[in-house]
């Protein structure tokens, strides 16, 4: 399996002054296997310590002396270890989190030895702690589920990916290949990027055993949930995530979950799904300048669900294969697009944080911008369609207001590029340059 978080992570092993890295992200997502394979890259001697599984040998980490530690995992495991050839990796280390603060002593006092610690639930851990963080001694990255790009390369579709590739610059591509990639994307949207779906579903295509490995994956996140029980009752925890997927396309309100509940509640559940990275938001800003987020509103926000697949697997749209998707989803095409595009434009970042923005006319107008992005200092809206037309007043009105000259629409048409002059509905003139991708190209413009 080829995916782009290992290119950052081959080039972190390399680094001259390499600091222990810390991969975040939810279960699931291919954390584990992404260590493994850098090990096996590089040839490295893995020792992995799992911090739910192997107490004994997590304690050994417990001291700050980590080169004696490292001496008494040797005679535990009865064997020489050269630490320039091994990687050392703390798996689920949210269970010891004495192991966080300990990471500045490898980079300290023992440079030479590649560390690396992951935890599906780590932002617990990073956002309620105890203990002084190794600031300036440790790398951070997101571990995200596949990108329809990797989905491609899994597939073997590789020319066929640097030919969408090339569609970015060019703005044109076959109808031939426009319309295989389009499949490819319905495909995608049904299947999700978690590697353990998208592993069976290259297999067999089995329509049945992709949506049982989905519904296993979705009953595993709720047993994840009752490790949240001293924080909060799981049960509206479980609620407000069914709601995020029940509501994907709109702004959230925590309302539409349970009118009855106490709204403080619902906002400690949805803060804890946002940490397990169950679920992104997708802040609104006003869009007066850059950075986007200097004008966010933490009060109102969209949600982006973790996986387009395991959304419509929550919710229930069975069965679903990539020939009868449009069929199946007509009533819900616009909001499972706008997932799609807004989870492939987190994919399509680098693995260090990023967030997503959104604008809307805040008042008795409905006008809104699905997605906004920075390039070069400059502010980027994004309109998402799902079918090959739509208005676009919302983005007409919105270009003229910030005067900025550069849109981009996804769609289901072939890319092209067209130069706007239009009349807002005010009556005013407003020129821009329309970037038009299909939606299967969402991660490649950010």
């Amino acid at each position: 399996m080829k995916r782009k978080i290992s290119d950052f992570l081959r080039k972190w092993h390399s680094e001259k002054k390499r600091k222990p890295l810390i991969v975040r992200g939810a279960r699931q997502v291919g954390k584990t296997w992404l260590v493994r394979n850098l090990a096996a890259e590089f040839q490295l001697n893995l020792v992995e310590i799992n911090a739910e599984k192997d107490n004994e040998l997590v304690e050994i980490f417990r001291n700050t002396n980590v080169k004696e530690g490292f001496r008494q995992l040797e005679i535990y495991l009865g064997k020489k270890l050269d630490p320039a050839k091994t990687l050392l990796f703390f798996d689920e280390v949210q269970a010891a989190s004495f192991i966080i603060p300990n990471l500045r002593w490898f980079f300290e006092d023992f440079p030479e030895l590649a560390v690396i610690a992951t935890g599906s639930l780590l932002d617990f851990v990073l956002e309620d702690h105890d203990f002084s963080m190794p600031v300036g001694r440790v790398s951070y990255c997101y571990a995200e589920p596949m990108s329809f790009v990797e989905f491609l390369w899994a597939n073997g579709d590789e020319m066929l990916a640097d030919e969408m590739r090339n569609a970015l610059s060019t703005h044109e591509i076959a109808q031939p290949l426009h319309s295989r990639l389009t499949n490819r994307f319905y495909e995608y949207m049904v299947v999700g990027g978690l590697p353990a779906v998208v592993d069976a579903w290259i297999e067999n295509h089995d329509d049945s055993e992709r949506h049982r490995l989905q519904n296993d994956i979705i009953q595993n996140y709720n047993d994840d949930f009752n490790k949240y029980r001293k924080r909060i009752n799981v049960e509206p925890l479980r609620g407000t995530w069914q709601s995020v997927a029940a509501q994907l396309g709109g702004r959230f309100m925590y309302s539409h979950i349970d009118a009855s509940a106490n709204q403080s509640t619902l906002k400690e559940c949805l803060n804890l799904l946002t940490l397990s990275r169950l679920c992104t938001k997708v802040k609104h800003t006003a869009a007066n300048g850059i950075p986007l987020g200097a004008e966010a509103k933490d009060d109102i926000f969209k949600c982006v669900f973790i996986d387009t697949g395991l959304a419509l697997c929550t919710l229930g749209l069975r069965p679903i294969t990539s020939k009868n998707f449009e069929d199946v989803l007509w009533a819900n095409k616009g909001a499972i697009a706008e997932q799609t595009v807004g989870y492939l434009l987190k994919a399509g970042t680098s693995p260090l944080r990023s967030e997503l923005f959104y604008w809307q006319q805040l008042g008795s107008s409905n006008a809104e911008i699905d997605y906004l992005i920075q390039d070069n200092g400059t502010i980027i809206p994004i309109e998402v369609k799902a079918g090959k037309s739509g208005s676009m007043k919302s983005l007409h009105q919105f270009m003229f207001a910030k005067q900025l000259k550069r849109a981009i629409r996804f769609d289901s048409n072939a890319p092209s590029l067209q130069e706007v002059s239009v009349k807002t509905p005010k009556g005013d003139r407003v020129e821009y340059t329309l970037y038009n991708y299909p939606l299967y190209m969402a991660e490649l413009v950010v």
